[in-house]
């Protein structure tokens, strides 16, 4: 029994003096980064030229390359929209080489990606609806101060505002009411059940990434709410990008205008946090000649409106993401009436609480899981000292 031993432990001890000798390979590791932003370049291809010995990067920009022969090789690294980048390295047995990326964007431009035509994930160009992308990039040249002032460059739509700036705005498609069109906040519609309609004026700019907008009848798709078209409001994300971004602007204008928006954003790993805070206040009096020729100032026309938008969710391995957002408005605005029939105190006061939770689910072809859960509270008071009723 004890000769059994011995000689068991003698192959061990042999064995690992030949792995340990004659070992001919090494390991190649490192990181994959965005050269400006530093980003984490997930899926991101890294691999030995004129082999197919190689791996990809993990969502923390990692990657490892076991059993690489020993030698001079060239070490390749692409990703798409990125320039395409190589070194020159020395792998010997038995050592870990660490080789890192720092990419540099190329500039490339690609079609959007939508997911309102179809319900999931779509290249824009290969979608048989009419539809239309409004990007960061095209919001900012843009210089709207709304939704409904970012959506009037949208070919056949009607946006149509009910007092001063902050007032109510509603949005009509290819003739259509505003009822007939379904308005969603990164796919949680918000057309209510009394009026359907919705009030764009409730939704923050500040923390929108795309405006995805879909023309013509979607009942099919979206229900009865959809027959003039679909506008689906995406709002930005920080998951895995690792960064704080603030943002704070003020405006001044006529009749004692304000408008003052700050946001801030930041992301760690798969976690990430998006609040936005806009105050617009407008004193909105003007003076006007009326039909006898005698100058008269309109009263009551003033307007002052807080919202407040706060996002936050993680971002799992699989792309599936859980996240949950509170949209909050608040305005007081005055209904001065008309030239010929003046009102000095009625006054229309706008209370909006949306809370939303949802999953979005991976992806089978075709289908993807989808789960949502959430609560609105919109109430419209109209107050009028001055009716007989």
């Amino acid at each position: 029994m004890k000769k059994i031993f011995y000689w068991a432990l003698f192959f061990l001890i042999f064995s690992y003096l030949i792995s340990l000798y004659g070992q001919t390979t090494g390991t190649i590791s490192g990181t994959v980064k965005d050269e400006n932003t530093g980003e984490n370049l997930l899926g991101a291809n890294v691999y030995l030229k004129g082999t197919h010995i190689g791996n990809a990067a993990d969502a923390s920009g990692k990657y490892v390359i076991t059993q690489v022969p020993e030698g001079t090789w060239t070490i390749v690294c692409s990703i798409i929209n990125y320039i395409r980048t190589e070194k020159e390295i020395i792998v010997k047995a038995g050592e870990v080489l660490s080789v890192d990326f720092f990419m540099k964007n190329d500039q490339l431009t690609f079609s959007e990606v939508v997911i309102t035509a179809t319900r999931n994930e779509a290249l824009v160009t290969s979608i048989p609806a009419a539809t239309e992308v409004l990007t960061t990039k095209k919001l900012a040249e843009s210089n709207a101060k709304n939704v409904g002032q970012a959506l009037e460059s949208i070919g056949g739509s009607l946006i149509k505002s009910y007092g001063a700036l902050g007032s109510l705005q509603s949005v009509s498609l290819r003739g259509s009411t505003d009822s007939q069109v379904l308005v969603m906040v990164d796919g949680q519609r918000l057309n209510n059940a009394q009026q359907a309609s919705v009030d764009l004026s409730t939704i923050p700019l500040e923390s929108i990434e795309r405006i995805e907008v879909v023309k013509g009848g979607h009942a099919a798709l979206y229900g009865s709410d959809a027959i003039g078209g679909v506008i689906n409001v995406i709002t930005k994300s920080m998951a895995r990008k690792d960064r704080i971004d603030l943002k704070a602007t003020g405006t001044l204008g006529t009749y004692n205008t304000k408008i003052f928006d700050a946001s801030v954003g930041f992301g760690k790993g798969n976690y990430d946090i998006l609040a936005s805070y806009n105050r617009t206040q407008t004193d909105g009096n003007f003076k006007y000649i009326n039909k006898t020729g005698v100058e008269k100032e309109m009263i009551n026309a003033d307007t002052k409106a807080d919202n407040v938008f706060f996002k936050t969710g993680y971002l799992f391995k699989d792309n599936s993401r859980i996240s949950a957002f509170y949209k909050f408005r608040q305005s007081d605005n005055g209904s001065p009436g008309s030239i010929d029939y003046p009102n000095a105190t009625a006054r229309n006061v706008i209370d909006n609480n949306h809370l939303s939770v949802s999953y979005e689910g991976v992806t089978f072809e075709s289908f993807a899981l989808n789960v949502n859960a959430y609560m609105i509270d919109d109430e419209h008071h109209y107050i009028n000292p001055e009716s007989w009723i």
